[in-house]
């Protein structure tokens, strides 16, 4: 693992909020002030290719990343754009109920929400 490959883990698993790349380059850029953005893209491609990270995709939104890899569930707020976690025991897996119709070999599965966050609705 590369010094730079490091810091972007490290900086995912410090910071809990789910970063975009540009985000987390600014915060790996403190730790290695030469580091480019070109590299953080890179070395987030390739740890989301290893399972190391999630990578979290809403429609309209930019690419966020987490460094918690075991599944959950994220939601984002439709207003600011704000990602968090949801915290809910586990859905049944559609994508077996699905695949056992025969119709379909089932890749991938993907359950997202989308809200207004508190901090939203209070305005």
């Amino acid at each position: 693992m590369t010094a730079q490959r490091k810091a972007v883990l490290d900086v995912l698993h410090r910071w809990h909020d789910h970063p975009t790349a540009d985000e987390v380059f600014l915060r790996v850029r403190k730790l290695l002030p030469k580091v480019s953005l070109a590299t953080v893209y890179r070395n987030l491609d390739v740890l989301a290719e290893q399972d190391e990270i999630q990578v979290i995709e809403f429609p309209g939104q930019p690419r966020r990343y987490d460094a918690v890899t075991r599944p959950h569930y994220h939601i984002v707020c439709v207003e600011c754009g704000r990602v968090e976690d949801i915290h809910l025991d586990r859905v049944p897996d559609l994508g077996a109920l699905v695949q056992r119709t025969g119709a379909y070999e089932v890749l991938a599965t993907r359950l997202e929400f989308e809200g207004r966050c508190s901090r939203c609705r209070a305005r």
